[in-house]
Protein backbone atom coordinates (compact mmCIF):
# COMPACT_ATOMS: atom_id res chain seq x y z
CA UNK A 1 0.00 0.00 0.00
CA UNK A 2 3.13 2.26 -0.05
CA UNK A 3 3.30 2.94 -3.39
CA UNK A 4 -0.39 3.82 -3.75
CA UNK A 5 -0.18 5.75 -0.90
CA UNK A 6 3.06 8.25 -2.24
CA UNK A 7 1.24 8.18 -5.89
CA UNK A 8 -2.19 9.62 -4.26
CA UNK A 9 0.34 12.11 -2.45
CA UNK A 10 1.36 13.02 -5.73
CA UNK A 11 -2.02 13.46 -7.04
CA UNK A 12 -3.17 15.54 -3.80
CA UNK A 13 -0.02 17.74 -4.40
CA UNK A 14 -1.12 18.54 -7.50
CA UNK A 15 -4.08 19.35 -6.69
CA UNK A 16 -3.19 21.81 -3.52
CA UNK A 17 -0.72 23.27 -5.70
CA UNK A 18 -4.00 24.01 -8.81
CA UNK A 19 -5.80 25.18 -5.83
CA UNK A 20 -3.27 27.68 -4.82
CA UNK A 21 -3.12 29.14 -7.93
CA UNK A 22 -6.71 29.06 -8.27
CA UNK A 23 -6.66 31.17 -5.34
CA UNK A 24 -3.93 33.55 -6.35
CA UNK A 25 -6.41 34.17 -9.19
CA UNK A 26 -9.20 35.53 -7.48
CA UNK A 27 -7.00 37.61 -5.68
CA UNK A 28 -5.83 39.50 -8.68
CA UNK A 29 -9.27 39.19 -9.77
CA UNK A 30 -10.46 41.30 -7.33
CA UNK A 31 -7.58 43.65 -7.28
CA UNK A 32 -8.33 44.33 -10.57
CA UNK A 33 -12.46 44.72 -10.28
CA UNK A 34 -12.06 46.84 -7.34
CA UNK A 35 -9.32 49.00 -9.22
CA UNK A 36 -11.48 49.39 -12.29
CA UNK A 37 -14.73 50.15 -9.84
CA UNK A 38 -13.08 52.58 -8.01
CA UNK A 39 -11.44 54.48 -10.93
CA UNK A 40 -15.11 54.14 -12.84
CA UNK A 41 -16.73 55.98 -9.69
CA UNK A 42 -14.06 58.55 -9.10
CA UNK A 43 -14.27 60.03 -13.01
CA UNK A 44 -17.84 59.80 -12.57
CA UNK A 45 -18.00 61.79 -9.27
CA UNK A 46 -15.75 64.07 -10.76
CA UNK A 47 -17.44 65.02 -13.82
CA UNK A 48 -20.55 65.13 -11.51
CA UNK A 49 -19.05 67.63 -9.25
CA UNK A 50 -17.54 69.64 -12.03
CA UNK A 51 -20.24 69.82 -13.85
CA UNK A 52 -22.65 70.61 -10.84
CA UNK A 53 -20.71 71.85 -8.12
CA UNK A 54 -21.84 70.11 -5.48
CA UNK A 55 -21.48 71.03 -2.36
CA UNK A 56 -19.30 69.38 0.20
CA UNK A 57 -22.15 67.37 2.09
CA UNK A 58 -22.75 65.46 -1.27
CA UNK A 59 -18.75 64.75 -1.59
CA UNK A 60 -18.91 63.78 1.92
CA UNK A 61 -21.71 61.25 0.56
CA UNK A 62 -19.86 60.51 -2.66
CA UNK A 63 -16.95 59.60 -0.17
CA UNK A 64 -19.26 57.00 1.73
CA UNK A 65 -20.32 55.27 -1.48
CA UNK A 66 -16.96 55.03 -2.50
CA UNK A 67 -15.96 53.10 0.80
CA UNK A 68 -18.97 50.98 0.48
CA UNK A 69 -18.35 50.09 -3.06
CA UNK A 70 -15.10 48.95 -2.23
CA UNK A 71 -16.01 47.14 0.80
CA UNK A 72 -18.99 45.49 -1.59
CA UNK A 73 -15.84 44.58 -3.86
CA UNK A 74 -13.11 43.40 -1.46
CA UNK A 75 -15.81 41.08 0.41
CA UNK A 76 -17.21 39.64 -2.87
CA UNK A 77 -14.70 39.11 -5.35
CA UNK A 78 -11.48 39.12 -3.18
CA UNK A 79 -12.64 37.63 0.29
CA UNK A 80 -15.43 35.20 -0.61
CA UNK A 81 -13.60 33.31 -3.27
CA UNK A 82 -10.41 32.94 -0.95
CA UNK A 83 -12.13 31.95 1.91
CA UNK A 84 -14.72 29.71 -0.21
CA UNK A 85 -13.68 25.79 0.33
CA UNK A 86 -12.50 24.33 -3.18
CA UNK A 87 -12.54 20.88 -2.40
CA UNK A 88 -10.12 18.24 -3.87
CA UNK A 89 -13.34 16.68 -5.52
CA UNK A 90 -14.24 19.82 -7.00
CA UNK A 91 -10.82 19.78 -8.66
CA UNK A 92 -11.13 16.50 -9.73
CA UNK A 93 -14.77 17.06 -11.20
CA UNK A 94 -13.78 19.65 -13.76
CA UNK A 95 -10.27 17.57 -15.21
CA UNK A 96 -12.89 15.05 -15.44
CA UNK A 97 -15.15 16.95 -17.65
CA UNK A 98 -12.20 18.49 -19.33
CA UNK A 99 -10.55 14.87 -20.22
CA UNK A 100 -13.02 12.22 -20.63
CA UNK A 101 -9.99 9.75 -21.23
CA UNK A 102 -9.67 9.73 -17.39
CA UNK A 103 -13.40 7.39 -17.08
CA UNK A 104 -13.82 8.93 -13.44
CA UNK A 105 -10.55 7.07 -11.82
CA UNK A 106 -9.36 10.46 -10.42
CA UNK A 107 -12.50 11.17 -9.13
CA UNK A 108 -12.98 7.31 -7.74
CA UNK A 109 -9.24 7.25 -6.56
CA UNK A 110 -10.00 10.25 -4.55
CA UNK A 111 -13.39 8.96 -2.90
CA UNK A 112 -12.04 5.65 -2.44
CA UNK A 113 -9.22 6.14 -0.73
CA UNK A 114 -10.43 8.38 2.34
CA UNK A 115 -12.73 6.44 5.17
CA UNK A 116 -16.26 7.73 4.69
CA UNK A 117 -16.78 10.63 7.57
CA UNK A 118 -19.43 7.90 8.93
CA UNK A 119 -16.85 5.56 9.62
CA UNK A 120 -16.42 4.51 12.75
CA UNK A 121 -12.24 3.81 14.40
CA UNK A 122 -11.71 0.37 14.74
CA UNK A 123 -14.30 -1.11 11.91
CA UNK A 124 -13.23 -2.52 8.85
CA UNK A 125 -13.14 -0.72 5.52
CA UNK A 126 -16.20 -1.30 3.33
CA UNK A 127 -13.63 -1.01 0.04
CA UNK A 128 -11.30 -3.45 -1.00
CA UNK A 129 -7.84 -1.85 -0.13
CA UNK A 130 -6.19 -3.96 -3.15
CA UNK A 131 -8.51 -2.82 -5.50
CA UNK A 132 -8.44 0.95 -4.02
CA UNK A 133 -4.49 0.56 -4.74
CA UNK A 134 -4.63 -1.20 -8.24
CA UNK A 135 -7.37 2.36 -8.72
CA UNK A 136 -4.95 4.68 -7.40
CA UNK A 137 -2.32 3.48 -9.41
CA UNK A 138 -4.56 3.44 -12.71
CA UNK A 139 -5.43 7.24 -12.06
CA UNK A 140 -1.99 7.98 -10.89
CA UNK A 141 -0.46 7.04 -14.39
CA UNK A 142 -3.69 8.48 -16.12
CA UNK A 143 -3.55 11.96 -14.48
CA UNK A 144 0.55 12.04 -14.83
CA UNK A 145 0.90 14.36 -18.34
CA UNK A 146 -2.29 16.48 -17.34
CA UNK A 147 -1.71 20.16 -16.06
CA UNK A 148 -3.49 20.71 -13.04
CA UNK A 149 -3.51 24.42 -13.49
CA UNK A 150 -5.92 24.08 -16.69
CA UNK A 151 -8.23 24.68 -14.38
CA UNK A 152 -7.46 28.20 -14.03
CA UNK A 153 -8.79 29.97 -17.01
CA UNK A 154 -7.43 33.17 -17.91
CA UNK A 155 -8.81 35.56 -20.04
Amino acid sequence: MGSSSAELGRIEQKIARARSAARRLFLCDGLGRLMASLCLFVAVTFVLDWWLDLPGSVRLVFLAAAFVLALYVIGRHMVYPIVAAIRDYDIAVYLERRHPELNDKLLSAIELSRPPANQREGTALANSPVLVEALVREAAEAAEGLDFHEILVRR
